[in-house]
C-alpha cells in the first residue's frame, strides 16, 4: 500500500474512496520527513510503526498485539 501510494497518490486516493473512506481526503495522506533525519534527530514525526512479533505458540504474541489495539 504505501508503495502504491508513493508511486500513484491519485489511484491510491481513488481505492481509499472506493473501498469506504468517509473523511476529508487531504487528511488521508500525511507526508513525513526521512527515516534518516529521524534517526538523526532520535526523534519521529510517525505514527504508525512496522515491528514484527515473534515466538512459539501460546507465548502471548496476541495478547501483547491486542493490549496496543485496545
Amino acid at each position: 500500500w504505501a508503495l502504491m501510494t508513493l508511486l500513484d497518490p491519485i489511484n491510491s486516493l481513488a481505492n481509499l474512496i472506493y473501498i469506504g473512506y468517509t473523511g476529508d481526503p487531504r487528511s488521508a495522506f500525511h507526508i513525513t520527513r526521512r527515516r534518516r533525519i529521524d534517526r538523526k534527530k532520535k526523534y519521529s514525526q510517525r505514527n504508525v510503526f512496522q515491528c514484527f512479533v515473534f515466538g512459539p505458540k501460546g507465548s502471548g504474541k496476541s495478547t501483547l498485539l491486542n493490549a496496543f489495539v485496545g
